[in-house]
């Protein structure tokens, strides 16, 4: 048996055993101690959480609660998970980063040489380009926490007002458009409300007032439905797509092709979210025309006007404004 086959066979024997010995290790692989003792030192050292107890009775045990089993991936499912993680980091913070890139390393290392060669050559070739925010985000993994186990925590928030302590229970967070936002039940307000992570400059633990049970109990998908889309201003989204726009949104649930390539949006979108489509679509110019709603279009066109303004040829404004006084005499 090969090293690296004995040491996967050797985490599973440790997984179906409260405890052994090395003696009784080193029997079970026909190896010596002195190999054995390497063996599960090259564990511990690739992060198996190993716990040993001295003595007659003692032995090595694996520490069940920090570990999963062996687990088997194709090198589909594993480059997958290296591009995932590319994805993600657009936005700068992330809960359990720092986990996220020791685990990737140790898939890595795992690899074989020619599964490795694959992932870089991709990494060349495949890229995830999105708004990234330079916003700081220190909080987000204990606000996280506090969701997970139904805590209430007292929060620093810069708010409109200024700098104000609130106390707050967290039904989770969630990232749009390069922020992270916390929905949570505010003791102030008497009531759910939605935070900035990045405006958050302190949280502490509190023992009163006491967790809510009701919002404890909620997820992100039971906080949407309830607090958030009965009370959504929405607009109807109709946008006219040339063949190159129909491309540039393939995959969009709201995508209708026409039989000469061209298409059309038909959806629907929030007020809150006007600037940032209208943003989006004046990039797509020609190949995505909006048509509805009004005040999307508005936007667009304010948006052309002002960069038609800072491209204008020199003079053009001077001869504007003398073509104008002249018409004024006639």
């Amino acid at each position: 048996m090969r090293r690296s086959e004995r040491l996967m066979a050797l985490v599973l024997e440790l997984e179906g055993r409260p405890q052994a010995t090395v003696g009784e290790l080193a029997c079970t692989f026909e190896v010596s101690r002195r190999t054995m003792l390497r063996d599960l030192a090259a564990l511990s050292a690739v992060g198996v959480p190993l716990a040993s107890r001295p003595g007659p009775h003692g032995g090595y045990q694996l520490v069940r609660d920090r570990v999963l089993p062996p687990v088997s991936f194709t090198v589909d499912e594993a480059t997958a998970l290296f591009f995932a993680q590319q994805a993600l980091e657009n936005y700068g913070t992330l809960p359990v980063a720092a986990e996220a890139r020791v685990a990737l390393h140790k898939l890595y290392r795992a690899m074989a040489p020619a599964a490795r060669t694959r992932v870089d050559r991709l990494a060349g070739r495949l890229a995830f380009v999105a708004e990234r925010r330079s916003a700081s985000h220190p909080h987000l993994e204990a606000l996280l926490a506090a969701a997970l186990e139904g805590r209430v925590v007292a929060v620093a928030y810069r708010g409109p007002g200024g700098l104000a302590t609130r106390a707050i229970q967290p039904v989770g967070v969630f990232a749009e458009h390069g922020y992270w936002y916390v929905p949570a039940y505010c003791f102030l307000r008497e009531g759910m409300r939605v935070f900035r992570v990045d405006r958050v400059d302190a949280v502490q633990a509190v023992d009163d007032p006491p967790p809510r049970q009701d919002v404890a109990a909620l997820t992100l998908e039971d906080y949407y439905e309830r607090f958030v889309k009965p009370h959504a201003a929405w607009r109807p989204l109709r946008v006219r797509l040339t063949a190159e726009g129909v491309r540039q949104h393939a995959g969009n649930p709201d995508l209708h092709v026409n039989p000469d390539g061209s298409g059309w949006l038909d959806g629907r979108l929030e007020s809150a979210d006007l600037d940032l489509f209208a943003e989006r679509f004046a990039r797509w110019g020609a190949d995505a025309v909006v048509e509805q709603p009004p005040e999307l279009r508005q936007r667009i066109h304010e948006r052309a006007a002002a960069l038609a303004a800072l491209y204008a040829p020199e003079g053009a404004c001077a001869r504007r404004g003398q073509d104008t006084r002249e018409g004024g005499g006639h």
